[in-house]
């Protein structure tokens, strides 16, 4: 049985004030089901603020299943057409390789990785964070009230679980919280993974049947062929988790397990070359203590196996290097 929205008294009120909400989406399952259950509380009690749909595309970095879903699934959801906003300096394959340019010119690319991971979420920041501010700033006016809502939960990682399911923006001196009244609100911050997919009208049990089934009969890249499974299905959720995907973040993903890492790769071969090229460039794995390079080289092109059995004979602690100092994040203005 699907998990009501618990609406703290805090939110209610803000709602009360008029306040907008602004529900960040991803394209996965946690953010379908948010988006979901904010939309029907929002026509039931009728709140006067605005309500829109706004997501952050990765580029590159995306799945290209995401943005097509994301856009059919707010439409059907709520009859709007989500915002999508993008960062201007480059996605997230730039960002990495301008990181290693600028290590390099400091004289710190041999003991600096250009990757971001769990401890340096530039990446989440500069792509996500930094890209929501100023869509804040650019389309609500000075002194709104604005939820800022986003589909963390608690049973993701500890750091999550400790996160405040509401939370007001008050101590930064930059927009958009100098003159606009920022909320971040967490609403299925206590919610299972069987709340989410309940919520979404699937059962745990009924995924793993269709994961079963989408591995013994779809090859990698096969994207014809698993749409027309799901439609038998009747699955409209992000495919990435049919092909059997924990998580629906990058393509590929620092902080990604072998499981999705290796769905990754086979799906997105020539995007995989292209994250190789910068481990085999800069001497550092894409994660601490796993290469990408090592997982599917029958993907890599010739040069790049040649120059991946040269590195493993040069430095042999190759797949162990990690910076000699941990990196701290970048803190921007909205720290979700």
């Amino acid at each position: 049985m699907a998990r009501h929205l618990q609406i703290p008294q805090t939110i209610r009120e803000l709602l009360e004030q008029g306040a907008h909400v602004l529900v960040n989406v991803s394209g996965g399952k946690d953010s379908d089901a948010m988006l979901k259950l904010l939309w029907d509380a929002y026509t039931l009690h009728g709140w006067r603020g605005d309500f829109r749909v706004v997501t952050c595309d990765l580029q590159r970095n995306e799945w290209d299943f995401s943005l097509p879903h994301i856009q059919k699934f707010v439409s059907e959801t709520t009859g709007k057409q989500v915002e999508v906003i993008r960062r201007e300096q480059g996605d997230l394959v730039d960002q990495w390789w301008t990181r290693y340019r600028t290590l390099q010119q400091e004289g710190r690319a041999d003991r600096v990785p250009p990757w971001s991971s769990a401890s340096a979420r530039f990446c989440t920041k500069a792509q996500k964070e930094a890209q929501v501010n100023k869509f804040i700033v650019k389309h609500y006016p000075q002194d709104a009230l604005i939820l800022s809502c986003i589909g963390i939960r608690a049973d993701e990682s500890p750091a999550r679980k400790h996160k405040q399911v509401v939370q007001a923006y008050t101590q930064s001196p930059t927009a958009p919280t100098k003159n606009r009244h920022v909320n971040r609100w967490l609403p299925i911050h206590e919610f299972s993974l069987s709340d989410v997919w309940s919520t979404l009208g699937w059962t745990l049990e009924r995924l793993e049947a269709l994961r079963s089934e989408v591995k013994a009969n779809i090859q990698p890249g096969d994207r014809e062929g698993l749409y027309a499974l799901l439609k038998t299905w009747n699955y409209h959720a992000n495919p990435v988790y049919a092909l059997g995907n924990d998580r629906c973040s990058c393509r590929l993903c620092v902080l990604a397990n072998q499981n999705d890492l290796r769905n990754g790769i086979l799906w997105n071969p020539d995007h995989y070359r292209d994250l190789v090229e910068l481990e085999l460039t800069s001497g550092f794995s894409f994660q601490q203590g796993r290469w990408l390079a090592e997982m599917q080289p029958d993907l890599l092109s010739d040069e790049q196996r040649q120059r991946w059995t040269q590195l493993r004979q040069t430095a042999p602690q190759a797949s162990v290097k990690i910076a000699t100092k941990p990196i701290s994040p970048v803190q921007l203005t909205l720290p979700w």
